[in-house]
């Protein structure tokens, strides 16, 4: 073996270490951080481990053969080396000097290391590490993308759309409004005269909205339209006025049954006899209800068949034939006790101007079918003979739609906060009046609403039955209360969806939680709309529901009203001061008290002045 070779070699390879020994402390400072950094097991892979995982491994072995194999090595094998070569260790001596100078002046490096790799230690693992897991997680592919109904989510998707109505209205379509892509939602006139609609939601959330926008169309139609105005709104009448306008029709025949503004209705002028006289009983409350005051009320109810025969529908008529007064001259004075309650009834309608319209004067409900009209009935939620009032004005609508029967041209009858205006008749009209050409909307605030009925003698479950089976096509805004979700959820349907069960997670050894790409999937059912959608709903946006349709988001504007078109109903006259005014009056104008009642006067006065009251 050629000697001088390998010792020329060895020479070259000292040379070399004596040129870059400083490094080696480097080499041993980046294993030590390795092995801080991945600690010092696991060093066996399991099967199902990741690649994260492999590579942790595969570094840990690298750093402890460096450190503990490696490194011990190389300093037995310079010792030998050396010493047989140049037959001392002279030079293996100076070599571990120098390396062991060098790790004690590198003392603040491998502190530094320590310190830096324990700190990036703790970060990526409770930083890093879970932030890339909930990165794949929310990017990876999934085999199903359904999940449950959320509310937050739910508030930040759903936002009130400004749009211009008229701009999407169309021959043959009734527009409802637009979708969730700003897409607009019709139903075909052929269709939305076939079906009844029911408008629910509490106040200010846009029913008032929807009503304007259908009654806009139906007018523009040349539909006979009409609206019952319960609690009345800011708008819709000057809304019937801009589209009579715009259609060229007569505007609206106004009867404001409160009596503060015009128009005035006899409620037993139209219609056959016995049309009549059910509305009569119904005005004196001696219908029948099924119920054991029927037979107290049977003598009643019997002397009213007797004198009707006199009746010209006036109700001044009706409160002399009652007391006994017949046309011919003859006295009754029997009638007296008999009719006590009748003639408190009709005294107090008596007493009402809007009800005791001359002769052949007031609205007629038949005139106005069979002519075409628009009108515009205003209520009351409040007063209770008004309500009565509103209520027989119904029955004679529904009444005349059945006996006119279809005209060829299509009637459509608006009725707002329907709860003041429920009865029977409205239940009969629901489920008759379409054979007539005539189609309603009722708007009222929950389903509950229709058995809270003030009349304890109607059938509430049975109606409230009646509203929800004839109304197919339903429109429900935003619910208060989560009995309404519920229920309005249940009317959407049903669907499948596959949702995750369950997902596997891990701790780390710093305590973060990590996703292991493991979960468990479920199929479940789910509210076609959930209920945390109705909840969430914002103002004039609602779920329309109708037969053979998916329900869906649809979001609704008004009807546009320049300031010039916005109109109010003409006060009338009103009667001179009631007995009580008159007292407060000359008390006020008798008292000697100097104490400044300024604001005081200021405040009845103006009051009486809005009223039209005279001092």
């Amino acid at each position: 073996m050629d000697t001088s070779a390998l010792y020329a070699s060895i020479d070259y390879a000292l040379g070399f270490i004596d040129t870059y020994h400083q490094y080696i402390r480097l080499m041993f400072a980046t294993g030590l951080g390795f092995l801080i950094f991945f600690g010092i097991h696991p060093l066996q892979s399991k099967d199902d481990a990741t690649t994260g995982e492999f590579l942790a491994v595969i570094i840990r072995r690298i750093s402890l053969l460096l450190i503990l194999v490696i490194f011990p090595a190389f300093m037995f094998v310079m010792y030998l080396v050396t010493k047989k070569v140049y037959g001392n260790t002279e030079y293996f001596g100076w070599f571990f000097e120098n390396t062991i100078y060098g790790f004690k002046g590198s003392w603040a490096l491998y502190l530094a290391l320590f310190i830096g790799t324990v700190t990036f230690r703790v970060f990526s693992l409770r930083v890093i590490a879970p932030n890339i897991s909930k990165f794949v997680r929310k990017y990876r592919v999934r085999q199903s993308n359904s999940k449950m109904s959320d509310i937050r989510a739910e508030i930040n998707n759903l936002k009130t759309k400004d749009f211009i109505t008229l701009d999407y209205i169309k021959d043959g379509q009734m527009l409802i409004g637009l979708d969730s892509n700003e897409k607009p939602v019709y139903i075909s006139d052929a269709e939305f005269k076939t079906m009844h609609l029911k408008l629910i939601g509490p106040t200010q959330v846009g029913k008032g909205v929807l009503q304007g926008v259908i009654l806009y169309q139906s007018i523009v139609k040349g539909w006979t339209t009409g609206f019952f105005d319960i609690k009345p709104d800011k708008f819709i009448y000057s809304i019937m006025c801009k589209a009579c306008k715009d259609a060229g029709r007569p505007q609206p025949i106004v009867v404001d049954l409160n009596g503060v503004g015009p128009g005035s209705y006899n409620m037993f002028s139209n219609g056959t006899d016995r049309d009549i006289m059910s509305r009569l009983q119904v005005a004196v409350n001696i219908n029948e209800k099924g119920t054991s005051a029927d037979f107290y009320s049977a003598e009643e109810r019997a002397l009213l068949m007797d004198v009707y025969k006199y009746f010209d529908g006036s109700l001044a008529t009706l409160e002399r034939l009652l007391l006994g007064k017949l046309p011919n001259g003859q006295n009754k004075p029997e009638y007296y006790d008999v009719t006590k309650k009748s003639r408190a009834y009709v005294k107090e309608m008596r007493s009402h101007k809007p009800l005791n319209p001359a002769k052949n004067k007031g609205f007629n409900v038949d005139r106005s079918i069979n002519e075409g009209a628009v009108f515009y009935i205003r209520g009351s939620i409040t007063d209770k003979l008004v309500r009565k009032a509103q209520t027989i004005m119904l029955m004679d609508i529904i009444q005349s739609a059945l006996r006119i029967g279809d005209i060829g041209r299509h009637f459509y009858l608006a009725i707002d906060e329907v709860k003041f205006i429920v009865s029977d008749m409205l239940a009969t009209g629901l489920s008759t009046v379409l054979s007539s050409n005539m189609n309603m909307s009722v708007a009222f605030q929950t389903p509950n609403n229709l058995l809270n009925l003030e009349d304890s003698t109607l059938n509430a479950k049975a109606i409230k039955s009646e509203v929800e089976t004839n109304t197919l096509v339903t429109f429900c805004y935003r619910a208060e209360d989560e009995e309404t979700a519920d229920w309005a959820a249940k009317q959407s349907g049903t669907r499948n969806k596959v949702t995750i069960r369950a997902e596997d997670i891990d701790y780390d050894k710093m305590g973060a939680e990590k996703y292991t790409g493991r979960k468990q999937t479920q199929r479940e059912q789910e509210e076609f709309i959930p209920k945390n959608r109705f909840l969430a709903l914002p103002p004039r946006a609602g779920v329309l529901m109708r037969p053979n349709n998916l329900a869906q988001i649809v979001y609704t504007c008004w009807v546009p009203l320049a300031p010039e078109e916005m109109k109010s109903i003409v006060r009338t006259t009103t009667k001179e001061p009631s007995r009580a005014t008159q007292q407060v009056n000359k008390n006020r104008s008798e008292d000697k008290d100097t104490t400044d009642n300024s604001d005081a006067d200021y405040g009845l006065d103006d009051f009486m002045n809005e009223a039209g009251i005279k001092k």
